[in-house]
């Protein structure tokens, strides 16, 4: 799966800038679980979810998901404050990543599966 070059993670390789203050916000917390969660063997599960999905290489996503987030998305948010203190409003990005790609991958997929996780 392709995902959009506009929304590579700046440093490219994660969010080792969360310093020690955003480290103890609940929002960031939150966040953070998501990102480096891992399986029992030792598998990030975050790694389809931080970016969206390319628009040339299946544009049918963006005919069938009306609001479209990653993980990206999410932390520039929280970044700008665009949650406030408000938990319940990154959790429901949160869970509209997740919904969006049980929508549009099948149950069968490693990524619906990864969603569900």
């Amino acid at each position: 799966m392709s995902y959009e070059e506009s929304e590579s993670e700046e440093g490219s390789e994660g969010e080792e800038g969360i310093d020690k203050a955003q480290a103890e916000d609940p929002l960031w917390a939150l966040f953070s679980f998501i990102r480096y969660f891992k399986t029992n063997k030792g598998d990030p599960l975050a790694e389809p979810f931080l970016t969206l999905p390319s628009k040339r290489e299946l544009p049918d996503y963006y005919e069938s998901i009306k609001n479209p987030i990653s993980l990206n998305i999410i932390r520039k948010n929280l970044k700008a404050e665009k949650y406030g203190s408000d938990v319940e409003k990154l959790y429901k990005d949160m869970n509209k990543m997740f919904d969006n790609c049980k929508e549009y991958n099948r149950p069968e997929s490693r990524l619906f599966k990864d969603a569900n996780r």
